[in-house]
């Protein structure tokens, strides 16, 4: 159901004649301090992912064959964190591999600057929505984050391509956000 039960509709995967398919996930993580037995905040992920494309679940039935596998490295102190990311996400006919190095530093304790830089190679194409990204480029933003109180936080980022090459699509952004708990429960 697309609307929370009141009405049921086939949904077969993307009109395909489709209506079987497998999928298998495996991931795992591995927390270093655990491993250790010290205080270090430090934790290894790792992920494979294949889908049919005539597999349904609740999530998805997107009719596309799908194989994604990476790797997450992170590392956090009271001041500084560290993430290291690679991945390559295989949709249909588009490939697209990315690696990514996520630094956050806490100026005062209530101001923190996050920075990221960003490799992406993709392939793609889609007929339907008619563009193709065929390229690699370098992506670099910065942004700056005020912590409230434990509860609410305030955020802005600005990201833009440092460089690319091939048919790249411009990826430029500009991104204001909020987080609020409202209480224990939402």
């Amino acid at each position: 159901s697309r609307n929370g039960g009141l009405s049921f509709n086939s949904v077969s995967a993307a009109n395909s004649g489709m209506s079987t398919g497998e999928a298998i996930s495996v991931e795992g993580q591995i927390h270093l301090g655990e491993l250790m037995d010290s205080d270090l905040n430090a934790k290894l992920n790792a992920w494979y992912k294949d889908r049919d494309a005539g597999f349904s679940s609740t999530r998805t039935n997107d009719g596309i064959e799908t194989n994604d596998i990476g790797i997450e490295a992170s590392y956090e102190n009271d001041l500084f964190s560290l993430t290291a990311r690679a991945n390559q996400l295989e949709q249909g006919t588009a490939r697209t591999r990315t690696a990514n190095l996520q630094p956050q530093l806490g100026v005062t304790d209530h101001w923190s600057v996050i920075g990221e830089l960003r490799y992406e190679d993709a392939d793609q194409s889609d007929s339907n929505l008619g563009f193709t990204s065929n390229g690699d480029a370098l992506l670099g933003a910065l942004g700056l984050k005020y912590q409230f109180n434990e509860h609410t936080e305030l955020w802005g980022s600005l990201q833009t391509v440092l460089e690319d090459s091939g048919s790249y699509r411009n990826n430029d952004a500009f991104i204001l956000g909020a987080r609020s708990q409202m209480s224990e429960h939402l």
